[in-house]
């Protein structure tokens, strides 16, 4: 059988060996959850999830990708696209002197 917190949390089942619910109990109640659940996503939301999903980018604020960045010791956020602009003067064309 799947296991899964949802329905402990919304007080339909009972809690299973090993969810700990004591952390989640101090932030909601079950009717307070039920509430939560039931309000739903705002479009904006469910285009920012869309969007990271299909990229496969982290959804969050700036400093938490970055923390996930200096964790991992790799880029995460998204960089300029296209290829790398070339030097603008390179030493060995320079104009020559008459």
């Amino acid at each position: 059988m799947p296991c899964s917190s949802a329905a402990v949390h919304c007080g339909d089942a009972k809690d299973p060996p090993g969810l700990e619910c004591t952390a989640w109990n101090r932030r909601w109640s079950k009717e307070s959850w039920k509430q939560y659940l039931a309000s739903g996503e705002s479009p904006a939301e469910l285009m920012a999830i869309r969007q990271c999903t299909h990229t496969g980018r982290p959804l969050g604020p700036e400093s938490f990708i970055q923390s996930l960045e200096d964790v991992t010791q790799r880029r995460l956020s998204p960089q300029k696209g296209g290829r790398p602009k070339a030097e603008t003067e390179v030493p060995m064309q320079a104009p020559l002197a008459f």
